[in-house]
């Protein structure tokens, strides 16, 4: 048996001696496998390592050399070449170094000035500017471009919605003609123009800093920035007056220096006005200007004179002025001659000459009313109801209205004449639905009577305890004086503590027959109301419940959008307390006022004595 064993084993051999190469083999192959795994990852390796050697070469040749084109062309083709992400410091010295040699090249200041506004800086030349050599030829069509040239292309680029272009322009005009406010000018308005506030301080310092006396159209320029910086309360820097007493002259003889002087309270404003009238009878801004001078005198029948005069002169742009801008006084003057119902009847006339008359822009820049109008457009393709807000005043209006308007994409349009009375035809495009509008608007039986005859299917109103009205009135007019005519600026001015006395007497009862007239008109309308205090009380609800009553659709929503603020607009926030008055109010104003409060007010809307 031991034999047959063995003979089986030999025969057997060959097979296991086969089966033995066959495995070596395969092992050997899967070495070299390995071997040539190892290799490959060696080169790569080594590719990374030479990259990585070539990269830091070009950083230090870069770092001992800062100033030369070529060390930085270099890193940066390093850097695309192994496809790296250009870091925002090389990408910006890359663009500085190559200004230096090209500084006339609007491709090069375009890209400069998109990643100067991307990480949030000021997208302007330093100041001061250094002697820059321009070469012979420059690529606007040559390096002697006038001034009046360059300044002209902006509106154009921005009408084509390419803002960077039309800095990139402002850019050239400061480098062009560093001796010459006009640039720094051109670019504070440009800035005033879209509420870049930050932005248009620096430039309206660059500006004033420059001596001597500013030419003709450098002071037209940051008159406007410094008017609408005035009228926005944003002009905290008194370096301005300075600028303003050095002007000639006939450099004042100006709308926008009119509109300064009345925002900053300055009396020389009503000396300037018929001045500026006999100049240039034909501008509506100069009657717009003077209708405000007139304001800040009490003289009603004037004011409302020139503001006629400034519609007829050129409606479109007076009226969205008047609505970004003037609201309140105009309601006032409006008000006071009693010409509510003749105009807004005019304007109702007027709608069919321009059907966008009541599409407002939110500021105004060249192209916001492009921007307004898609904005519109899309908001009718979603079938997004009209948003027809009417908020108490000092309610928190600004935030409560922005979480649908901002929150669903509304842009305004007007349906009344500020708070005095609804246009009709102006309430017939409103009702198409895609914008909203916030005024107070006065629930006067006409006003109320033309929202029910045109099928005005939801009112949303907005109130807040008429006691902390009054404090938040009060601090409203102490901060914004120049909101009131001049008698009542003296007296607060002459005793400040008689501030919640004059609101008291000024508006208490207003605000009560307000609130007491929205709570009638649910008689004939559909009137949803919201509180201040459930605002305040839980955020969350009270927009559910707002979006919910709004009724448009909530894939279109954006909750983000609703509760972002822009630093551009005033949202007027104060201390946004609900029972503030319980500590400024002495126990005599508080039964004063307690006792003119209806008792349907304490148990639909929650206060309590």
């Amino acid at each position: 048996m031991s034999f047959l064993r063995d003979l089986r084993g030999l025969l057997d051999l060959p097979q296991r001696i086969e089966g033995e190469v066959v495995a070596l083999r395969n092992a050997l192959a899967e070495r070299d496998k390995a071997f040539a795994a190892y290799r490959e990852e060696v080169d790569e390796r080594d590719k990374a390592f030479a990259a990585y050697r070539e990269e830091i070469d070009a950083q230090l040749a870069w770092l001992r050399q800062t100033d030369n084109v070529g060390a930085i062309q270099r890193l940066v083709g390093v850097l695309l070449r192994n496809g790296k992400d250009l870091p925002d410091d090389i990408q910006e010295s890359a663009l500085r170094l190559q200004l230096k040699i090209a500084p006339d090249d609007p491709q090069l200041t375009r890209s400069l000035v998109a990643l100067l506004h991307r990480l949030g800086r000021p997208p302007m030349p330093d100041a001061p500017l250094a002697d820059v050599p321009l070469p012979s030829a420059g690529r606007y069509g040559g390096a002697g471009d006038s001034i009046d040239a360059l300044v002209a292309s902006v509106d154009g680029h921005a009408r084509d919605n390419d803002l960077f272009s039309a800095y990139a322009a402002l850019w050239q005009t400061c480098v062009r003609y560093p001796d010459d406010a006009r640039g720094w000018a051109e670019y504070a308005r440009c800035f005033a123009e879209r509420y870049d506030w930050r932005n248009c301080r620096l430039a309206i310092e660059r500006a004033v800093a420059i001596p001597g006396v500013p030419t003709p159209a450098a002071a037209a320029a940051l008159l406007a920035a410094l008017c609408a910086s005035a009228e926005h309360h944003r002009l905290d820097d008194p370096d301005w007056r300075t600028w303003f007493e050095r002007l000639p002259d006939p450099l004042r003889v100006n709308a926008h220096a009119v509109r300064l002087l009345v925002a900053s309270g300055d009396e020389r404003a009503a000396e300037l006005a018929p001045r500026l009238l006999a100049a240039r009878p034909a501008s509506a801004a100069s009657w717009l200007a003077a209708a405000m001078a007139a304001f800040g005198q009490e003289r009603w029948s004037d004011s409302y004179h020139y503001l006629w005069e400034a519609l007829s002169t050129d409606l479109g742009g007076t009226l969205h002025t008047i609505a970004r801008d003037w609201s309140a006084q105009a309601s006032a003057v409006i008000a006071e001659t009693g010409k509510a119902d003749e105009l807004a009847d005019w304007l109702s006339d007027r709608h069919a000459d321009d059907p966008e008359l009541n599409l407002i822009p939110a500021c105004p820049a060249p192209e916001a009313r492009l921007m307004a109008r898609r904005q519109r457009s899309e908001a009718l393709d979603r079938g997004l109801p009209p948003f027809l807000f009417v908020p108490l005043g000092k309610s928190a209006s600004v935030t409560v209205h922005n979480l649908i308007a901002s929150g669903f994409g509304l842009t305004a349009v007007l349906y009344s004449l500020v708070d005095l009375r609804v246009v009709t035809s102006w309430l017939r495009d409103f009702q198409r639905g895609g914008g909203s509008f916030a005024t107070h608007l006065r629930p006067l039986p006409r006003n109320i009577d033309l929202l029910a005859a045109m099928g005005v299917r939801n009112v949303f109103v907005h109130v807040r305890d008429p006691r902390q009205v009054l404090i938040s009135r009060a601090e409203h007019l102490h901060r914004y004086t120049t909101q009131l005519p001049p008698i009542a600026r003296e007296r607060l001015a002459a005793d400040p503590r008689e501030e919640v006395e004059m609101t008291i007497a000024a508006d208490l009862a207003n605000t009560i027959a307000w609130i007491d007239g929205w709570l009638k008109a649910r008689d004939k309308l559909n009137v949803h109301f919201t509180t201040f205090e459930e605002f305040i009380r839980d955020h969350d609800a009270f927009i559910d419940r707002l979006v919910a009553l709004y009724g448009g659709d909530t894939r279109y929503f954006d909750r983000n959008l609703a509760l972002s603020q822009s630093p551009a607009i005033d949202f007027h926030h104060r201390r946004g307390e609900v029972d503030e008055w319980r500590r400024r109010l002495d126990a005599g104003q508080i039964e004063r006022v307690n006792a003119q409060i209806p008792d349907i007010f304490w148990t639909t809307f929650g206060w309590s004595p």
